[in-house]
């Protein structure tokens, strides 16, 4: 460096005359400079970075799904590729996150590998197909679930979304399918590729490709949030079952929580709370909303309704704000707020409230974290993901709790998850302090 530094200043002085040369030479050696501390820069943060390969695309069931994020190692902790992520930070699980809970000191998985549902009927091994496996727990102490872009249990047929019937206790269940959505059936679709963007998608796979977000029995009616189609969605609505899932009435065209209103609704999550609902002690349902299935760069919101009006929209209220210890609610979403600065989940989650701690929990793709209240403070109650469990969209489950305890359900679409693409279950102790 010294030496070609001198090399210039000899060749600037022979040149002296020329103030045009000596312009030119002036801007060089700035540029040198520049490309050598970018070029030092690079070297010393060369071991603490890591350089990702573009968005890889997964194929299943010979449709082409959006790109799927892999766990990289990076720093202290763990980082998911995104599609315009170019390094990993030090902790990027969740770089910003709320404090650590003051209840629970961490957790853990019991189950040491995913359990891929293994119950069996009168004809042997029950297998499953599909991703979104989200539940409640219903009257008749069955739980009812979804799942998404599968066949469910035990069928060769295929759906964009799903409704089946679980008996048994955790994790001895045996499933029975009861609903394929019919507006995937469209015969205009034959042959064309909705696994698209959502602008690039024929008009035919807009009136189906509908996923859920989350299920919810109350008053003995089972509740689904909807959101369509996936991804990106146009809309997120509530649809009711008064049969336990066989027929669904739909409030779709009504729903204020479009992509047009910029709604950051456009996928909720009830929050489960017991059997039938009946933990709940305020005579409301709360849930929580986000404006993207994953890949949502904004906050957390949160909405509520009393328990018989769930499918008029008009009755709802949004959090926007806190007066003290109390929650603000509006009726008018667009002035709803994030419930919490640092609780940032950039995909669908899962919400119950747990009476063995008495906090409700939230569990994403990696975390874990609790709240006195549905509107806060959350606190992280831990990491839970490890390796052999990177999946996505993780349903806990509020039936057969143990008293620091749950289960949940998970599924993943390999070699760019480590779960497979059925219903696997999982087990999670929280280490109370």
């Amino acid at each position: 460096m010294s030496y070609i530094l001198g090399m210039i200043v000899i060749y600037t002085n022979a040149m002296v005359g020329n103030r045009k040369t000596i312009i030119v030479l002036l801007i060089l050696i700035v540029c040198f400079g520049v490309g050598v501390y970018i070029y030092l820069n690079y070297i010393d943060q060369g071991d603490d970075q890591e350089i990702l390969p573009p968005p890889i695309t997964i194929t299943t069931n010979g449709h082409e799904d959006s790109p799927v994020r892999r766990l990289l190692t990076c720093g202290d902790g763990q980082c998911v590729k995104g599609e315009n992520v170019q390094s990993c930070p030090a902790d990027c699980i969740a770089p910003i996150r709320p404090a650590q809970s003051p209840v629970i000191a961490s957790v853990y998985l019991e189950t040491e590998n995913p359990l891929i549902f293994n119950g069996r009927d009168s004809s042997g091994h029950q297998d499953t197909q599909g991703d979104l496996w989200f539940s409640t727990w219903a009257n008749n102490d069955k739980l009812y679930m979804s799942w998404g872009d599968g066949s469910g249990f035990d069928s060769k047929e295929g759906t964009d979304l799903g409704i089946a019937e679980i008996t048994g206790r955790l994790p001895n269940i045996k499933g029975t399918n009861i609903f394929f959505d019919p507006l995937v059936a469209n015969p205009d679709c034959a042959g064309l590729n909705c696994k698209v963007p959502n602008e690039e998608k024929p008009t035919c796979c807009l009136s189906g490709d509908d996923k859920p977000s989350s299920l919810l029995y109350v008053n003995n009616k089972l509740y689904a949030q909807i959101h369509s189609p996936l991804g990106d969605s146009n809309v997120g609505y509530i649809a009711v079952s008064e049969d336990k899932g066989k027929t669904w009435t739909r409030y779709k065209e009504n729903s204020p929580w479009t992509k047009r209103a910029n709604s950051n609704f456009r996928s909720m999550f009830f929050i489960n709370m017991g059997k039938n609902y009946n933990l709940n002690t305020d005579g409301y349902v709360y849930a929580y909303g986000i404006g993207k299935e994953w890949m949502w760069e904004g906050g957390v919101y949160l909405a509520r309704v009393k328990k018989e009006d769930i499918t008029n929209y008009n009755a709802y209220s949004y959090f926007s704000g806190m007066n003290g210890q109390a929650p603000i609610w509006s009726a008018k979403q667009n002035e709803a707020k994030p419930v919490q600065a640092d609780l940032i989940l950039d995909e669908q989650f899962s919400v119950i409230y747990h009476p063995g701690i008495g906090r409700y929990l939230i569990m994403s793709q990696f975390l874990v974290y609790d709240s006195p209240t549905p509107w806060g403070p959350w606190t992280t109650a831990g990491t839970w993901v490890k390796d052999g469990w990177f999946g996505y969209q993780p349903g806990m489950i509020s039936k057969n709790m143990g008293d620091n305890s749950f289960w949940f359900t998970i599924a993943g679409q390999p070699p760019g998850h480590d779960i497979s693409y059925k219903l696997n279950l999982g087990k999670i102790v929280m280490e109370l302090k």
